[in-house]
């Protein structure tokens, strides 16, 4: 069986045709030529592909010449500016017990310290815990 499907293999039959020849599966045919160490050749084909035609050499765009690009001026970037806060308020600071429900929950100074409190300013219409003030301070962060 083994000499039969060298043979079969070397003629180039593909490994279905040899599996239904030897009544065996094709992967069963597959692993035996891998573990033989058999090279599958495939016939070549009766003529080759013709070899693509080379792009044409294209010219280099240059300015010089060109009347238009010339003539149009570049613009200047504009300088970057930074970001500019306004001005911090007020504070009213109230201790977390003081605290409503509509003020501003930015901590001033550090928790557990004498002198820590809450802005307490009104706060953003909608879900925010802060004053705009502090609202704006959280986003540029």
């Amino acid at each position: 069986m083994v000499s039969r499907l060298k043979k079969l293999v070397v003629d180039g039959i593909s490994y279905k045709h040899i599996a239904d020849d030897l009544g065996i599966s094709r992967s069963a045919v597959a692993g035996k030529v891998n573990r033989l160490g058999l090279t599958v050749t495939k016939p070549k084909p009766k003529s080759p592909a013709p070899p693509a035609p080379a792009p044409a050499p294209r010219k280099p765009r240059t300015a010089r010449g060109n009347p238009l690009f010339n003539a149009v001026p570049k613009p200047t970037p504009e300088p970057v500016r930074p970001r500019t806060m306004p001005d911090p308020p007020s504070m009213l600071r109230k201790t977390f017990f003081e605290l409503e429900n509509c003020d501003c929950r930015w901590p001033l100074g550090e928790p557990g310290t004498p002198g820590f409190a809450f802005c307490a300013l009104p706060r953003v219409v909608g879900y925010h815990p802060y004053c705009h003030y502090h609202q704006r301070v959280s986003r540029s962060r």
